[in-house]
């Protein structure tokens, strides 16, 4: 699967800029991103949904989606600190 099609040229300067932009995420989300992708790889569908939403839901109770939704709200760049756990 592919989100996104470049130039051989414009191929490390959008990395970086990817790689920049999930440098901003905090540990945890980035962390059960990759358990999801990777477990998910050996599921049906309906498995990978089911543990990628088990994953997900320590954080949505957790400081990191507070902040990630009141920066929304308040049109700011969400502070995560170290982890916001």
């Amino acid at each position: 699967m592919a989100s996104m099609v470049v130039s051989a040229r414009e191929l490390i300067p959008t990395v970086e800029d990817l790689a920049a932009r999930m440098g901003e995420y905090p540990t945890e989300v980035l962390v059960a991103t990759k358990k999801a992708a990777f477990a998910g790889r050996n599921m049906t569908v309906e498995q990978s949904r089911q543990y990628a939403r088990a994953l997900s839901t320590p954080l949505r109770d957790s400081g990191i989606s507070r902040e990630g939704v009141t920066a929304s709200a308040e049109r700011r760049k969400a502070n995560y600190g170290e982890s916001a756990s």
